[in-house]
């Protein structure tokens, strides 16, 4: 996994439920970068993902990110992204 010296804000529209700041493409990069590291695929959807398994990968976002994993709506929006990267990488 990657590191950095500090973490980075990532800030979150919660309407459309994705990240909106200037750190925005790092933190998608990011979450595609793990997806595809840590992530059984065998899953055929997203949804299918049980919470034991999406919440270490979310846990991993917090080396490289300064994310509340704590408040429910952030949860919601890395899950949002988390499912886009996984729809792209199982075309």
């Amino acid at each position: 996994m990657r590191s950095a010296k500090s973490q980075l804000t990532v800030k979150f529209d919660f309407d459309l439920m994705q990240a909106i700041c200037d750190n925005t493409k790092v933190f998608n990069n990011e979450v595609g970068y793990i997806l595809r590291t840590y992530c059984d695929l065998k899953y055929k959807e997203w949804r299918f993902v049980p919470e034991e398994e999406r919440a270490p990968l979310r846990d991993k976002l917090r080396t490289l990110f300064d994310v509340d994993l704590a408040d429910a709506n952030v949860r919601k929006a890395i899950d949002k992204q988390m499912q886009r990267a996984w729809h792209n990488y199982r075309r």
